[in-house]
């Protein structure tokens, strides 16, 4: 699982595929108030490219997409994050920290259900809701085969209200 967070705290201009249009792709995006965004193609004479436009698209939906490709706005971060660009906007040097705080709250999840989720979500983009159910039964097929420990590690740590030591894959030994 990689890119899951990606934090952009400067100006990102989605010209070519680069580390800007690599933000796009990341699961979730944070980003400093101080951020700019501006898809810059039609301001240099060019069409969208390397991915820009599927990726866009997805993180912003159709018209919006199409809106920011056609005028090539800069936009601010708190507009990144009404349209949906972004998932939260932080104060500037607090970003890192933020992701940082993030990752670790991830990180003390259980490891095969958060990529069996990424999985499901990545997979619902395009059907509909009953050809995306065969997905979720198998993610959870997947997930009972592979961490049923950590499954019942999980509800027995609810249940006497501490926090899960989550295993993964590792050895049941």
């Amino acid at each position: 699982m990689i890119r899951l967070i990606l934090t952009a705290n400067r100006w990102l201009w989605f010209r070519r595929m680069n580390k800007e249009n690599r933000h796009l792709a990341g699961d979730i995006r944070l980003a400093s108030d101080r951020a700019r965004f501006s898809a810059i193609f039609a301001r240099i004479g060019m069409p969208a490219l390397d991915g820009a436009a599927w990726l866009l698209t997805r993180a912003v939906g159709h018209a919006t997409a199409l809106e920011l490709l056609y005028s090539a706005d800069i936009i601010d971060a708190a507009e990144a994050d009404r349209i949906g660009l972004v998932s939260r906007v932080v104060e500037h040097g607090k970003l890192m920290d933020e992701a940082t705080k993030l990752a670790r709250r991830i990180a003390s999840n259980a490891p095969i259900a958060v990529q069996l989720s990424k999985s499901v979500v990545n997979r619902a983009l395009d059907k509909s809701y009953l050809e995306h159910l065969p997905f979720q039964w198998e993610a959870m097929d997947e997930n009972l085969r592979l961490a049923q420990h950590d499954v019942a590690e999980g509800g027995l740590a609810f249940s006497e209200r501490r926090d899960p030591r989550f295993r993964g894959l590792e050895d049941e030994t």
